[in-house]
């Protein structure tokens, strides 16, 4: 995965998937599951005896395949955020045993960030382009032109604020004021959806 061999990479994803399977349960291969199950951990021993002590670096790279190999945007937010509160948890247990999580806990924060912004981009962008988002396809109904206009003004928006460097600079400066700008930008980005 380091060197950017996502295919081989996926290839081995079962193998492993298995191999923690067999030693701990299927559960812990579920985000959902596996954030349950870490809510109720309290110590390092407890962990290794629930999860592998691995299972936070096994999450990223999870996430970090279907991000930019599967471009499974959705599924990659879901395992980030999992992965976040997995690592979170290990470290609220166990700081110096984790070190190398200690730099993932934020690396998940981040790449939820863009695979939430990409899985934005690729929804605004079939409604604008007037795209089924039915797997199925059976329904055919086009979105209205106001639905498509407001479509192409947050694609570009998300466009411009993921590509312009200087745009996005202008929204992250220091200053107590340009930080309620950001913020403010933030929670209106939060409800596009």
């Amino acid at each position: 995965m380091n060197y950017g061999e996502y295919k081989k990479a996926y290839e081995l994803l079962p193998k492993i998937e298995k191999s923690i399977e067999v030693k701990y349960g299927k559960s812990v291969l579920s985000p959902l599951e596996a954030e349950a199950m870490a809510e109720k951990i309290t110590t390092f021993d407890q962990f290794g005896e629930v999860f592998p002590y691995n299972i936070c670096v096994f999450y990223f790279y999870k996430a970090f395949l279907n991000l930019v190999y599967l471009k499974n945007n959705f599924y990659a937010a879901v395992l980030f955020h999992s992965g976040f509160k997995l690592t979170r948890k290990a470290l609220t247990v166990g700081t110096s045993f984790f070190v190398e999580e200690a730099d993932l806990l934020w690396q998940f924060q981040l790449h939820k960030g863009e695979a939430n912004m990409r899985e934005a981009i690729d929804s605004f962008q079939a409604v604008s382009d007037g795209k089924s988002v039915l797997k199925d396809d059976f329904i055919n109904i086009e979105p209205t032109i106001d639905i498509k206009t407001q479509a192409r003004v947050k694609l570009n928006l998300l466009k411009s604020f993921s590509t312009k460097p200087r745009l996005r600079e202008s929204f992250f400066p220091m200053g107590s004021v340009r930080r309620k700008l950001a913020k403010s930008l933030v929670r209106k980005l939060s409800k596009i959806n």
